[in-house]
């Protein structure tokens, strides 16, 4: 099976690797704004339905768990599909945070 670069998240989300599709039906926040949030304040912007939140997460935090999952498994494309686990498992987890 050939890698893939795309992944896919609970609901309507979609995320591909450097790129970010909109989540329908959600407000749309200026990115540069959230881009200077902390990660506290990158989850209420989640919990609050802020489009791109949860992407500028992924983002900041993707090489790191990557490269942790790689660590573990050797295989690249394990470790992307461990990956794309964690950020599932984030996502869903993000009431509890």
């Amino acid at each position: 099976m050939a890698p893939s670069s795309a992944w896919t998240l609970p609901g309507n989300w979609r995320r591909e690797w450097g790129v970010s599709v909109v989540r329908h039906g959600a407000e749309v926040a200026d990115r540069g704004q959230l881009a200077e949030l902390d990660e506290p304040a990158l989850v209420e912007a989640c919990l609050a339905g802020q489009s791109g939140a949860f992407d500028l997460i992924v983002e900041r935090h993707r090489r790191a768990i990557y490269q942790l999952c790689y660590r573990f498994v050797g295989n690249h494309e394990d470790a992307s599909d461990l990956s794309q686990d964690v950020f599932v498992r984030a996502f869903r987890g993000l009431k509890s945070f």
